[in-house]
Formats: C-alpha cells, sequence, structure tokens
C-alpha cells in the first residue's frame, strides 16, 4: 500500500504536468475571459486563471507562487493554482459541468432568458418554447430545461423580440419550484379579458399552423439555482455525487499516468510495481455509484412525462 500510495503521489505530479503542457502561454495585449488559464513563458509550477476578465498587459506581471494569490495584468486579475491543484480544479469544474447536464439542475442562481433585449443582463439564453394549441384550451404547464427554479420575471407569446402578441401577467404563474414546472392559471381582474381575447387569439393561431405547433414562441424569462448549494441541506446527496463524478475523473487520469508505456514507476532509485487493479475498482465503483444516484434523482426530481392520446 506505501509503494502504491507513493506511485499516486509521483502520477499526480505527471497530472500536473500535463496539465501544465496543456495550457497556453500568456500573451500580451490580449483578451481573455473568466476561467482561461494560462501559464507564464518560463514554467514554474503554477497555473493562473483568469478571475477578472480584461486584456493583458504590454508585459507579463511578476508571477506570484503562492496558491489563491492575485496579481493585475492590464484589466485583468489572475489567481495563482499550483499545476497538481489546477488539475484537480478542471476535474472538479467538468464534473460539476456534468452533473448539471445529467440533472437539469443549477448549481447557483443563474439568470436566463429567452429573446433577450440588445443590453439585456443574463447568464443563459435557450430557445423560446414551442406553442402548442391543445395546452392553451386548459391551463398552459411548460416544464423549464434547468431547476430549481427560483423566480419568473416575464412570460409571453411572441414572434420574436420585440414583436409581442400577448404578454401573460404574473400572476397567473404558479411554480413547482424542485420540479421545474410554470403553469399558468388565469386569476385576478385580468382573468376574464385574457380568457376572453388573449386565449381566443392564440387558439386561432394555433389553428392555422399544422398540427396547431408554432415552434419558439412562448417565450419565459426565469431565474434557476441552487442557493448556497454548499450549505443547502436539501442538496447534500448531489454535493456527494458531483465529488463522487470528480474524484472517478480524478483517477481516471491518474491510472493513465501510471499505466502509460510502462508498469512500474522509480522512485528515490528503487522500483516498485504499481498496480492500478485497486484503482480501476474504485473507479467502477463511483461511477456506478454516481449513474444510480441521477437515475434516482430524476426519477424523484423531475416532473413526470404525460401524454395526450
Amino acid at each position: 500500500m506505501k509503494g502504491l500510495l507513493a506511485g499516486l503521489s509521483e502520477s499526480l505530479d505527471v497530472l500536473g504536468e500535463d496539465f501544465e503542457a496543456s495550457q497556453s502561454v500568456r500573451q500580451n495585449s490580449t483578451t481573455y475571459v473568466v476561467g482561461q488559464m494560462v501559464i507564464p513563458t518560463t514554467s514554474n509550477g503554477y497555473v493562473y486563471r483568469c478571475t477578472v476578465a480584461g486584456t493583458s498587459g504590454i508585459a507579463a506581471p511578476t508571477w506570484p507562487t503562492s496558491n489563491g494569490h492575485t496579481v493585475t495584468d492590464g484589466t485583468i486579475t489572475w489567481t495563482t493554482y499550483a499545476r497538481n491543484d489546477a488539475a484537480m480544479f478542471s476535474r472538479m469544474e467538468a464534473a460539476e459541468t456534468e452533473i448539471q447536464r445529467l440533472t437539469g439542475t443549477r448549481l447557483e442562481p443563474t439568470i436566463i432568458k429567452m429573446n433577450p433585449a440588445e443590453g439585456d443582463e443574463y447568464d443563459l439564453e435557450e430557445d423560446p418554447f414551442d406553442y402548442q394549441e391543445r395546452h392553451w384550451k386548459g391551463w398552459p404547464r411548460f416544464k423549464t430545461r434547468w431547476r430549481p427554479i427560483i423566480s419568473v420575471e416575464r412570460v409571453a407569446v411572441e414572434w420574436g423580440e420585440g414583436s409581442g402578441l400577448l404578454s401573460i401577467p404574473l400572476d397567473f404563474v404558479r411554480l413547482r419550484k424542485k420540479l421545474g414546472v410554470i403553469s399558468l392559471v388565469p386569476s385576478g381582474s385580468a382573468a376574464a379579458v385574457t380568457v376572453g381575447s388573449g386565449y381566443h387569439l392564440l387558439s386561432w393561431l394555433g389553428g392555422t399552423q399544422r398540427m396547431g405547433i408554432v415552434p419558439q414562441m412562448v417565450a419565459i424569462d426565469y431565474t434557476a439555482g441552487v442557493t448556497d448549494i454548499l450549505s443547502n441541506p436539501d442538496y447534500a446527496d448531489l454535493r456527494e455525487c458531483i465529488v463522487k463524478e470528480a474524484a472517478q475523473r480524478v483517477i481516471e487520469a491518474i491510472i493513465d499516468a501510471i499505466s502509460r508505456g510502462a508498469t512500474s514507476i522509480s522512485l528515490d532509485g528503487l522500483s516498485e510495481s504499481a498496480d492500478v487493479s485497486g484503482l480501476a475498482e474504485q473507479q467502477r465503483v463511483m461511477r456506478e455509484s454516481v449513474e444510480k444516484f441521477v437515475r434516482s434523482y430524476n426519477q424523484t426530481m423531475r416532473a413526470p412525462r404525460m401524454k395526450v392520446l
């Protein structure tokens, strides 16, 4: 076990070296966005991540060599990561992205807009929902692509940005936040007007289209995501799933580093065999655990699918 752990330590170094080698060298007077990583012209064992976007200066800064320290470069701020830590960080980001995709759950509050106007601020842009005539003969119901829903800012039936046919009062909105379901139920003083005119208009509109469907015509702006994911007790199992997904990705990279070209590692003049079978089994168990969780999570946290016969 001691030899294997020592081998893993060296493999992490190999992993860090590979990660560092895959990064671009920082360039003068160049625009960088948040999340991009660079290395200095002369390698120093650290990777620098853009945490404030902007344009680099006309000369390289003095690069810090302590984890977490920042440096200003033109209008950019870089944050320092040891190359091994940066390799792990990149895999954690990849794990978060993958679990978000598989579960439809945003890990932080995210502003989502459809048909955004020029100058609008948002995090994600999505295509509008299709207008389906049969839905508007009852109470329209939409399943959002991301959840949990925090709030709905706008519901409109429109041909595109600035060409609306009908704006739905937000008083009509009913939410099942964790499931990501938005229902429109007319209520209040505007209900009779909407049902008497707007809904009839929409029914006629659908009737003029093939199969009563108009593509991408219902725009809903909403905010979705988990608030305080690190401490929210309702999502403890989701946090654990993300950690397992990141861990299995790290183990996969370590196995690749150990297995590349040879199965032995030289340490302090000694040759020790690095058997990767134990690591491969750990990776398999973690991957299966993630897959099982995602299936269970989606069964319990997603709205049921319904068919009209």
